[in-house]
């Protein structure tokens, strides 16, 4: 990797999230960790630290958590690899996001 990782998950489908200290969510491939899709959210770009990311259920969202000055949760389509809503509140790192069953 090309910077710390800080935190990752996986889904069913096995495909692997690696949150970077650097502000980037790699998505990777679970059985020989290629691939080339990135998510990066740089509003603050030597502040961004990823300190969580989740899967939904079904593994078609990703939620990704990020620590102060941040201190929000993304979620992210994996289809279309948009931003697809926000948490905000959260007044310091965000250290686990989980999903209902249902998503």
């Amino acid at each position: 990797m090309d910077n710390p990782v800080n935190c990752l998950d996986i889904n069913k489908q096995n495909l692997l999230a690696v949150g970077l200290k650097n502000g980037t969510v790699l998505l990777l491939e679970g059985t020989n960790l290629n691939g080339d899709k990135k998510i990066v959210n740089h509003k603050h770009p030597d502040k961004d630290v990823i300190s969580a990311v989740k899967f939904s259920p079904d593994g078609s969202v990703l939620a990704i958590g990020y620590a102060p000055p941040v201190s929000k949760v993304y979620l992210y389509d994996l289809q279309s690899m948009k931003k697809i809503g926000e948490c905000k509140g959260a007044s310091t790192r965000v250290v686990s996001v989980d999903f209902s069953r249902g998503g």
